[in-house]
């Protein structure tokens, strides 16, 4: 909304310079014709100056704009005053200052500063005399004018505001809605972030369970087993051979099972389930994005490995994250194509929406990490805007002996 603002701000200097242009010239053609003396027409160009001046410090001066409004009308009075019955110049003058007015002043005070300036200006024109010459008013006709001229220009300025305002309300709330959108699509990540966190962990607390339940079950069991065989050997002579021989290997075997199945569940425990990983987790993070916001989201990964390698896994991810939110927040795109594939020892990745892109592209924090990512592995990256929508371009290096 500041840059809309800015807009309106030069439009109206712009208009001024042109107003206060066009009274120089008219001025110093005046006084061809001139009978005033001619110290008096210096003093009249530096009024024309400081007219302009308080122009350009309205669009500064905020808490000084009904003073300034004020001072500049007083110079049109003293520029017009030894004009006489040349109303042209004031006409001008008056134009510039309503519709600064109309939009410098809030709500309608500034229609009413219009309608009283006017009415000042309008009964100022009656028969003076400077410097000894008489000097007579505008005619009836040249007044009437001046008044449809004035009120025609009023309400001109009054419409322009308006329609400013309507302007200014529909951008400030597309830029509420778009922040909205921002923060929404942010904590959804956020969200699926944690949602996966809590579902890994949630997987490890389960594991662990079950791992020490086996231990406690299996080392139960299996101990109470050495403990009848070894009830049994401690008979000694009641037993035969043949049986004590048998014991002796069952004895054996649960020592041998009870280490077995220890090692084993170590190794359950500490096992980490690589099920989410690489293309696996990118295919879930397009398919949730895709759910959410409705777009349609093709996928090509042609012939890429299920998983890069932890580092560049997570490099390619949050570049796909990214350029998803980039697409939907700031492309308002409806469709978007991820292709990606190893060919000549890289890892290429095109990224295309068809959203409304960009002439110039500012690269914000999202972009530059997306950079900055790439280039820690020694990738490459590139953003385009086509005719069809918006791209990204990626280049990572990856060797065959990597995925060996």
């Amino acid at each position: 909304m500041k840059r809309d603002k800015l807009s309106i701000y030069i439009l109206l200097f712009g208009a001024s310079l042109v107003v206060h242009l066009f009274v120089f010239f008219d001025y110093k053609f005046l006084l061809e014709s001139w009978s005033q003396p001619k110290n008096w027409h210096l003093q009249s160009y530096i009024l024309i100056l400081v007219s302009f001046l308080i122009s350009a410090l309205l669009i500064f001066t905020k808490k000084l704009r009904l003073l300034l409004l004020n001072i500049k009308f007083a110079t049109l009075v003293l520029i017009g005053y030894p004009l006489g019955e040349y109303l042209n110049i004031e006409t001008i003058l008056l134009a510039s200052i309503i519709l600064e007015a109309v939009y410098y002043i809030p709500k309608l005070y500034g229609g009413f500063l219009s309608i009283l300036f006017i009415l000042i200006t309008f009964l100022n024109q009656k028969p003076v005399t400077t410097w000894g010459v008489s000097l007579n008013k505008p005619d009836t006709h040249q007044l009437l004018f001046f008044i449809f001229t004035s009120l025609l220009i009023l309400s001109i300025a009054i419409f322009l505001k308006t329609i400013f305002k309507k302007f200014e309300d529909s951008s400030f709330n597309v830029n509420r809605l778009d922040n909205a959108v921002k923060e929404l699509t942010d904590i959804n990540l956020d969200f699926q972030n944690y949602a996966a966190a809590v579902e890994h962990e949630a997987i490890e607390k389960e594991r662990k369970r079950i791992s020490r339940e086996m231990h406690d079950i299996i080392g139960y069991t299996l101990t109470n087993q050495l403990m009848i065989i070894q009830a049994v050997l401690s008979l000694g002579e009641d037993l035969s051979p043949e049986i004590k021989k048998l014991l002796l290997q069952s004895q054996q075997q649960t020592n041998d099972g009870m280490a077995q199945a220890r090692n084993a569940l170590y190794k359950l425990r500490e096992f980490s389930p690589d099920s989410e990983v690489g293309i696996k987790l990118i295919y879930k993070l397009v398919r949730t994005f895709e759910q959410i916001t409705g777009i349609d989201i093709k996928i090509d990964f042609s012939n890429t490995p299920d998983t890069f390698g932890r580092v560049i896994d997570m490099v390619i991810y949050r570049l796909t994250q990214e350029s998803l939110t980039n697409a939907f927040r700031h492309g308002k795109a409806t469709k978007i194509s991820i292709i990606m594939a190893l060919r000549n020892e890289e890892i290429l990745i095109s990224i295309w929406d068809n959203g409304k892109g960009a002439s110039k592209i500012n690269e914000g924090i999202g972009l530059k990490g997306m950079r900055e990512r790439l280039s820690s592995i020694n990738g490459t990256f590139q953003t385009m805007t086509l005719n069809s929508g918006f791209t990204i371009r990626a280049r990572i290096p990856y060797s065959i002996k990597q995925m060996e």
